[in-house]
């Protein structure tokens, strides 16, 4: 294997990785010449274009992490769920699989359910979303 050039060894995983990530030129080229294409774009002082072109990226950033951080301040960014979810509230949100008909439940916690909200058989969720984004 250490005669192996590295070059060659890479060829072997090139096709497990596309098929896990797709192809190179998705996640890597198109991603950085557009962003280098847009940012040319504004640049507009011909005297210093370094200066003038980090300051429109750094104010990219910024934009872009106080969108993120805040929903409602893009107003293009209109949040809709999936025909299968459901919204709890609270920003709780319950994502597919899910059971396609409701089952019994096993008899300690059917007790406990029937006494609380008074149902004996329920439909089992396979992902939550919780409220600060993450997928459980």
């Amino acid at each position: 294997m250490h005669f192996c050039r590295p070059c060659i060894h890479t060829l072997l995983h090139a096709c497990p990785e596309v098929m896990c990530v797709g192809p190179g030129a998705y996640s890597t080229q198109f991603t950085m010449e557009r962003t280098i294409g847009d940012l040319g774009q504004e640049i507009w002082q011909p005297s210093n274009p370094f200066a003038n072109l980090a300051q429109h990226a750094l104010r990219h950033s910024q934009v872009n992490a106080l969108k993120s951080i805040y929903l409602n301040l893009d107003p293009k960014a209109g949040f809709h769920l999936p025909k299968s979810a459901t919204n709890l509230g609270n920003g709780y949100i319950m994502l597919w699989p899910r059971d396609r008909y409701p089952v019994q439940i096993p008899e300690p916690a059917a007790d406990v359910l029937s006494w609380a909200v008074n149902l004996s058989k329920i439909r089992r969720w396979g992902r939550v979303q919780l409220s600060n984004g993450q997928i459980a």
